[in-house]
């Protein structure tokens, strides 16, 4: 494992090659490739909250070597919450391909596009099914608000 605030190898490029050939340095601001798909902006752990960097440090570069959730709490000694804040930052703020998958060993830095594109078709149907519960509680709590409970009917016996 490397020391707190250095970045183990990036599953993302950190520098851009021109046209020319010589390097383009850092990728802050993102730049694009010539195909026209953006990079995402590398952080540097200056850029990163302290809890980020600690959960970077601890995510596998692979799917074989996946883990949990849990098992990122344990390395990190993180909270729940901070460590799934952490890899909301690492994902939402620099667009690293961090999978989070519900399953046991569900969570690991990727470089294939398609495992990437799959956690987030499986993250859109969460969010649809949630959504749709959502609505039906609010429908739910619409109808209990508007009617007679069962309570109301006993007494009106």
């Amino acid at each position: 494992m490397t020391a707190p605030g250095h970045l183990m190898s990036s599953p993302i490029p950190t520098t851009v090659t021109g046209e020319s050939g010589t390097s383009a340095g850092p990728l802050s601001p993102p730049r694009t490739r010539q195909e026209g798909i953006p990079y995402p902006r590398v952080p540097s752990t200056a850029d990163l909250s302290d809890e980020a960097v600690r959960v970077l440090a601890s995510l596998p570069k692979s799917r074989s070597g996946a883990t949990s959730i849990p098992a990122l709490v344990r390395d990190t000694g993180l909270s729940d919450r901070a460590v799934r804040a952490a890899l909301e930052e690492l994902v939402v703020a620099y667009e690293l391909s961090v999978v989070t998958l519900p399953i046991a060993r569900g969570v690991w830095i990727t470089n294939e596009p398609e495992e990437a594109r799959a956690a987030a078709r499986q993250l859109e149907s969460r969010a649809i099914a949630l959504h749709r519960r959502a609505r039906a509680l609010r429908r739910a709590a619409d109808r209990l608000e508007y009617r007679e409970t069962l309570f109301d009917l006993e007494e009106a016996s």
